[in-house]
């Protein structure tokens, strides 16, 4: 069928002049239908030295996509295609200049019927030479049941293209094979050919001298495989395209690597790799050459096949075959030395006896090395490890037979890996008593529990072990796959639990696996009292309205305090505490019921000797309590201890919360004061000298409606003194400060740092001082907190005195108090004296500072609710050097979707302008991260107008 003429082309007729004119840059069309089966098309124009021409089949010719291009000033222009596809052809004249008289002229024409040499099988015709695009056609009469039939070229000069087929000529687009030279010849070969005549063409590329062709055929081919030997090369090989070469390679299971390399030699030869079954040309697994070998990482284990095929006849061409096996590991025996480059994964294996008790593959953490474990296969991180990302990886009662632990780098790197087999016998439990569990990071203890019939509950809690795994199997010992239930303690909790109801009699086992340094305790219980394990929270408690819990605990005598203490989870609880009995409502030495709470607290205080009951009730159903009941001998034993005029910062608890402090004060002291201030929320302030303060017993009691309390002591007695924080409601982000002085000392302020949680009256002055290196634009003293006639002093080179003018000063006000000074080098001193509550002071000497006076903030510590009332908010963070991270962000509290704020960045310049970060999405919430930042002063401006309640966090890490 005839292809459809394009639009705006005229089509030529077979042989036909037609007369063109036209003006320069005008272009005509024209097509041409050409018939399959023709030797040439032939596109002439005379008279056309104004015309260029552009042919191209199937689509139209332009300027930039031909086929054919000729574009001469010479009075004749031709296309010769030599061979042309069945189809139509589109012609393009385009005017170089005004023309007329230019004649068109298209033909076709079949092939010429070129004479054929006949061949003799398996001689050769030497000599042969062709002019560029020349042919020449040869036969072979093939006898009927021939193996094998080839047709080789070889040695010569030029670029000749090797064409064959079966019953007739072949031409350039209809053949049986084709191939082209490849280094010093090229063939066609054919398995089991047809009986009859076979021709041949060799096209001239290039124009060929003295290139030889040999015809032959076989009527047998030896199939025999050779075994190929890991790591060494195969004998010489030499054959013809009449003759394939075969081996094999046997790959053990588990082989790391699998290597198949070709060595060189004379003619030409590809190589076929193919598991499982013979390759061929078009199917195989891989095609090795001289300078690319086959290579497979953790390759299957079977018969790997090997071709050879000749495609010129070769000789003294070598296969070598490479296996790379797992490296052995000798149990117990000091760990091995690895070494990797950047993605390189090395393996080792061990066998594992039947009766191992435990198997623990070490290797020590490193950042960039990975370990991953897995039992008669190699592992990988995805699908057969048993165990990954990790520095241990710990197996109890392993399967016997053939283990396999693997190192993977991630970066150049030296690291070991070792294997450990363990044996030991479970040691047995006692019906509600804590038993030890002390272990190194990686190991196994093995724990068993004798169950009475026609218990209803059974549980098992681990305390005081973090980073752990607990285990439970009835009537058989548990593994790390093998259980009936299974809990892990995360890194910040210190206990989990599992329970089990109307638990079958018997045998209990359990196992507990450190991921970490272990030391803490293992309780078994099938009763109702369950023991304390003194000063270590029991896992998260959960239980239903009106339940109750009973637990007790071993007080030994001359106990100074007990605290009882119940903390965080959800709901309402009630906590009663009594010796040596049962406690309830009526009777109990200690009852702590806050309403709509769970946070529970007993502070007895020289609590007798002997055995105290705890109950845990529900006055609603409650979930994720924690118990913690702790004696000890003296009251400052157990408790967080103050550094001297040093802030504690972020302290956030909830409603009741009951949190402990103490500070050593030395002899001779003019003053001790206790401050709490920030964030926000209700805090109050109890403070009492060497015993713990309570409700009723306590030297100084702060209980404002806010975080802000202070207790001031002139002449404090020597001795330990305690501060307790409790939760008026529940509060965030404030500071806590236990300061003793002897009233004239100075305080190093670091450049940039705010000093946090001052508190001044009366005429009491706090002093401090800055070194102020050379260099800097600014010098900067920035004071933010509660005023009521406060004054700033600042002088360089010695302390203020009284004669001297404040630098700055406010009456009954919450507005900063700002002195900017030349930035001189020195010793700059700055002087505080008035009323000052929950001040942060900050002296900023740097190349940069704003107009606009910015808020310090200080790392890690969020500044609390942002709101809208002016437009933009300018804050500064001092970023020392060697920070790898810089993160701000803002976040509604709670997170609003309908606020509008946009966070900006930018070191030691305004925010406002080019920012090194900005971040403008909907809403408030709002990040910059920046990696490795530059160290000195980072400024931030939040900017909105729709936005209220939004904290700003800055930190680095």
């Amino acid at each position: 069928m005839e292809a459809e003429v394009p639009p705006e082309s005229t089509l030529l007729t077979q042989g036909k002049e037609i007369t063109l004119s036209g003006t320069s840059g005008g272009e005509l069309y024209f097509a041409m239908q050409v018939p399959a089966g023709q030797g040439e098309l032939k596109i002439t124009l005379t008279n056309a030295a104004k015309v260029d021409l552009y042919v191209r089949r199937g689509s139209r010719a332009t300027t930039t996509r031909y086929d054919c291009k000729s574009a001469t000033t010479a009075s004749t222009e031709e296309c010769l295609i030599n061979a042309p596809q069945e189809g139509m052809w589109l012609i393009t004249v385009r005017g170089t200049a005004a023309y007329s008289g230019v004649e068109l002229r298209g033909s076709y024409s079949p092939f010429p019927d070129a004479p054929v040499t006949a061949l003799t099988g398996g001689e050769s015709v030497t000599g042969i030479s062709l002019p560029a695009g020349g042919a020449r056609f040869f036969s072979l009469e093939v006898p009927p049941h021939q193996a094998r039939l080839a047709f080789e070229l070889s040695g010569g000069t030029g670029e000749p293209v090797l064409f064959s087929s079966f019953g007739g000529k072949p031409t350039d687009i209809s053949f049986g094979c084709r191939n082209t030279r490849r280094g010093n010849g090229t063939s066609c070969a054919f398995i089991e050919p047809r009986a009859g005549t076979w021709y041949v063409m060799i096209r001239a590329q290039s124009a060929l001298s003295d290139v030889t062709l040999t015809g032959s055929y076989g009527a047998t081919v030896d199939r025999t495989s050779t075994g190929l030997v890991s790591g060494r090369w195969s004998d010489a090989l030499a054959s013809s395209p009449l003759q394939d070469r075969y081996f094999t390679v046997e790959v053990p299971p588990n082989q790391v690597k699998f290597v198949l390399e070709v060595s060189g030699g004379t003619g030409e030869a590809d190589v076929y790799l193919r598991r499982d079954g013979q390759p061929t040309p078009t199917d195989n697994h891989c095609i090795p050459t001289v300078t690319a070998p086959c290579v497979y990482d953790r390759p299957q284990g079977g018969t790997w096949h090997v071709l050879v095929r000749a495609l010129t006849t070769f000789s003294n061409v070598r296969l070598r075959a490479t296996l790379t096996d797992t490296v052995p590991l000798v149990p117990n025996a000091p760990a091995e030395p690895v070494s990797g480059i950047q993605s390189e994964i090395r393996y080792f294996r061990v066998e594992v006896p039947e009766g191992v008790n435990g198997l623990r593959f070490e290797s020590p953490s490193h950042p960039d090395v990975y370990m991953m474990a897995a039992r008669e296969v190699l592992p990988d991180y995805w699908y057969t490890s048993l165990c990954r990302d990790v520095d241990y990886c710990n197996f109890l009662r392993p399967q016997a037979g053939t283990w396999f632990v693997a190192l993977s780098f991630n970066a150049a790197a030296s690291s070991s890996v070792r294997v450990v087999f363990e044996d030991g016998e479970p040691l047995p439990l006692v019906d509600g008593v804590p038993a030890s569990v002390a272990a190194a990071k990686g190991s196994l203890r093995y724990f068993k529990f004798e169950v009475p019939p026609g218990q209803s509950r059974l549980s098992f809690d681990v305390v005081g072990l973090r980073s752990s795994w607990l285990y439970v199997k009835s009537g058989t010992e548990p593994t790390t796959f093998d259980y009936d239930s299974r809990a892990y303690t995360q890194p910040t909790r210190q206990g989990v639990g599992l329970s089990f109801a109307n638990p079958a009699a018997g045998t209990w086992y359990a196992l507990v696996a450190a991921d970490d340094d272990i030391d803490g305790a293992i309780r078994a219980t099938a009763s109702n009292l369950p023991a304390l394990v003194d000063g270590t929270p029991e896992p998260p408690l959960s239980g239903a309205q009106n339940s109750e819990r009973l637990y007790t605990l071993q007080v030994p005598p001359g106990m100074s305090d007990l605290l009882v203490t119940l903390t965080g989870g959800t709901g309402d609880t009630a906590l009663l505490v009594k010796r040596e009995g049962i406690p309830n409502s009526a009777s109990n030495d200690c009852k702590s019921d806050n309403p709509e709470s769970s946070i529970e607290t007993c502070a007895l205080v020289l609590p007798q000797a002997g055995t105290w009951y705890i109950s845990v009730r529900g006055k609603q159903a409650y979930s994720g309590v924690v118990l913690n009941a702790q004696a000890v001998p003296a009251p400052g034993d157990a408790v967080q201890a103050l550094e001297n005029d040093v802030a504690l910062a972020n302290l956030s608890e909830p409603r009741y919360s009951y949190r402990l402090w103490k500070l050593e004060v030395p002899e001779g002291q003019a003053r001790l004061e206790f401050n709490l201030s920030g964030g926000d929320g209700n805090a109050d302030l109890l403070v009492q000298h060497a015993t713990r303060p309570s409700a009723t017993s306590f030297l100084c009691h702060s209980n404002g409606t806010t975080n802000t309390e202070r207790c001031v002591f002139e002449n404090p007695q020597a001795g330990t003194w305690f501060a307790l924080v409790r939760g008026g409601s529940s509060f965030r982000s404030a500071w806590l400060t236990g300061r003793y002085s002897l009233g004239n000392e100075v305080v190093t302020l670091t450049n940039g740092i705010p000093f946090p949680n001052l508190a001044l009256s009366g005429t009491a002055k706090r002093l401090f001082k800055v070194e102020v290196p050379a260099g800097q634009s600014g010098l900067r003293f920035h004071l933010r907190g509660s005023f009521q006639s406060a004054s700033m002093f600042v002088k360089k080179d010695s302390p203020p005195a009284a004669s001297d003018a404040p630098c700055a000063s406010r009456g009954t006000s919450s507005l900063p108090l700002v002195c900017d000074k030349t930035a001189e080098a020195g010793t700059w001193y700055v002087q505080l004296q008035g009323g000052i509550s929950g001040a942060v002071l900050t002296a900023h000497a740097a190349p940069f500072y704003l107009s606009e006076p910015a808020i310090p903030l200080t790392n890690a510590v969020p500044e609390l609710n942002l709101s809208s009332s002016t437009e933009r908010r300018f804050f500064v963070l001092q970023v020392p050097p060697g920070a790898s991270r810089l993160q701000f962000t803002t976040r509604g509290q709670p997170a609003s979707s309908t606020a509008n704020l946009s966070l900006y960045v930018k070191r030691a310049g305004d925010p406002s302008s080019s920012p090194d970060c900005s971040s403008v999405n909907a809403g408030s919430e709002e990040t910059c991260s920046i990696s490795n930042p530059e160290p000195g002063q980072w400024f931030v401006l939040v900017r909105g107008t729709q936005y209220s309640n939004v904290d700003l966090l800055g930190l680095y890490e």
